[in-house]
């Protein structure tokens, strides 16, 4: 069954680019991770907060990798095909709209916190925690803008080393002031979740700083002057670029604003059940960090092989990328339900009840690593590399907001379920998103060149 043991240069290739992308994912999860373990010391209620106002960096998060996806897409092919000139159109054009798009969701996080927050939950403790950790962490969307588009488009095709040591000083720093700034130490104030805040947009800028002066430094075939980033007027390349691109931000704005109903709908359930979601996503989070790192490298494999055209060599290695998919969720499945003995052992100081539900919630997840990451490798692997994104649209609109969103909003709001049994609805969407995304995938009309009119 696992015929890709037997492609030595498709195994060196895929993990060549896979295992850099999957520890920078690690790296940037551990930095969610620190920071829920450390506002952990103070109370659920600080946990939930934290989680409920993070909700809204999950949505941009989510927007802005719907902007970028294009530009990957594109990137991808160019470098195959060795169009280093629309390459770098690509990038500029990119991280220009994704920096506009920042500004929708920091102005009304900056000037209307509250009112931000009381769209996600109905708590006015969570609120009055959440604002102050909002108003500033809000900070980090521009920012992130740079750093999340810069990253992408590097990754797209196979550019990660300087990935990894920009996220690794990022995650670094960032432990060290969480440290610092939430319960003060070394003279500092014991700012809480504000510190935790701080901590982050402090970090996160020196990421940006890395990456941009690694670029002008090393000449990076993305850009070797400023002019560069604004080179991409051109009719014939905008009509591709703009083809290809808002269709991955409607893909992206439907799956994230569902996404994120799942977090609005889980707040309405008492904190300590909120509590204990918000840690176990962080937790699910690093779990699937090397279905990301194997999922990139097929978009970026799948990609360059299009862009050469060589049509075969990719439909060859998208079937190998759905056998290490099948033995990775067998794997990780068996980790997720032996290690949540470990998990409920970090957070006992949370409470009993909060442990309880983190030991149901990793029962769930477990099951989700059997039987739920398929969809992602479909539709954000294969599907879009060769710019079949149009069918991943319908796709998400029928699993997330026909199936998913319907059933977490049922069982929570009116038939009054736990927070295990909710979050378990999830599954609907996760297993249509794969049974879907495997019948597109065996009529091969996801295997498109779409770059070779474009120099």
């Amino acid at each position: 069954m696992f015929s890709f043991f037997k492609d030595k240069n498709f195994m060196r290739v895929a993990l060549t680019i896979a295992i850099p992308v999957a520890v920078q994912n690690i790296i940037n999860t551990g930095i969610n991770f620190a920071d829920t373990l450390m506002v952990a010391t103070l109370d659920s209620a600080s946990v939930a907060s934290v989680g409920i106002a993070n909700n809204v960096f999950y949505f941009w998060n989510t927007f802005s990798f719907g902007i970028i996806s294009g530009g990957m897409v594109l990137c991808s092919q160019f470098y195959g095909a060795n169009k280093t000139s629309a390459l770098r159109k690509t990038y500029g054009l990119t991280i220009i709209i994704d920096f506009i798009a920042s500004m929708i969701f920091f102005i009304p996080c900056f000037t209307a916190t509250k009112k931000v927050l009381e769209i996600l939950t109905t708590s006015p403790k969570l609120i009055n925690v959440g604002k102050d950790y909002l108003k500033i962490v809000c900070f980090m969307y521009p920012i992130q803008s740079v750093t999340f588009t810069t990253l992408l488009i590097l990754r797209s095709f196979g550019k990660v080393k300087i990935t990894v040591f920009s996220s690794l000083a990022t995650m670094i720093t960032n432990i060290i002031l969480n440290y610092i700034l939430i319960n003060g130490h070394f003279g500092a104030p014991a700012l809480g979740v504000v510190g935790a805040a701080i901590a982050t947009i402090v970090s996160r800028l020196l990421e940006a700083v890395i990456l941009v002066t690694y670029l002008f430094v090393s000449k990076s075939v993305l850009v070797e002057k400023l002019s560069d980033l604004i080179a991409f007027f051109d009719r014939e390349y905008l009509s591709l670029y703009f083809r290809t691109s808002i269709v991955t931000v409607i893909d992206e704005f439907v799956y994230g604003l569902g996404s994120s109903l799942y977090m609005v709908i889980y707040g309405r359930l008492p904190a300590v059940q909120v509590s204990a979601v918000t840690i176990v996503n962080v937790i699910y989070d690093l779990l699937l960090v090397f279905f990301i790192g194997f999922g990139s490298a097929c978009s970026v494999i799948i990609g360059m092989d299009l862009g050469k055209n060589d049509v075969e060599c990719a439909k060859k290695k998208a079937k190998y990328f759905i056998e290490l998919f099948v033995l990775l969720s067998i794997i990780f499945s068996i980790v997720t339900f032996l290690s949540k003995g470990f998990v409920c052992k970090i957070y006992e100081n949370l409470g009993t009840e909060t442990v309880h539900y983190i030991n149901l919630l990793m029962i769930v997840v477990s099951i989700f690593m059997l039987v739920g990451n398929y969809g992602f490798l479909f539709m954000v692997g294969i599907l879009r590399a060769g710019g079949d994104i149009k069918i991943t649209i319908a796709i998400d609109l029928l699993s997330c907001w026909c199936l998913g969103v319907v059933f977490t909003f049922l069982s929570v709001m009116v038939w009054k379920q736990p927070i295990h049994i909710a979050y378990a609805w999830l599954l609907t969407d996760a297993v249509t998103k794969g049974i879907f995304g495997y019948m597109r995938y065996r009529k091969f009309k996801w295997a498109n060149n779409l770059v070779s009119n474009v120099n």
